[in-house]
């Protein structure tokens, strides 16, 4: 995936995700919402403009507990801890595009 390719000022960034080996997602908690590989719902990445600090939400639905409070730095930072804890879910990040909505 090629972040550089991306407006880095973007505020809202889609970050589209597409599952391992078109395998099932792993999850113990069932926690995966299936609903964001076929484009039904998608995770966004947010960057609070007051505090600096990058956040990430889904469009329906609430974001797992282990990402809901967590709070990041940096882009480059929130990208990494994502691409590990998807991938232990058997989820692979495919593209990160600019948000179309304000």
């Amino acid at each position: 995936m090629a972040m550089n390719s991306m407006n880095t000022a973007s505020s809202d960034r889609v970050i589209k995700l597409e599952v391992i080996d078109d395998k099932l997602p792993k999850t113990s908690t069932g926690m995966v919402d299936t609903s964001l590989f076929t484009g039904e719902n998608n995770l966004h990445a947010r960057i609070n403009p007051q505090t600096m600090m990058w956040t990430v939400h889904y469009e329906k639905g609430a974001v797992p507990g282990s990402l809901k409070e967590q709070r990041w730095t940096s882009f480059a930072k929130l990208y990494k801890d994502l691409e590990l804890y998807f991938k232990d879910r058997n989820i692979k990040i495919t593209e990160v595009v600019q948000s179309r909505t304000p």
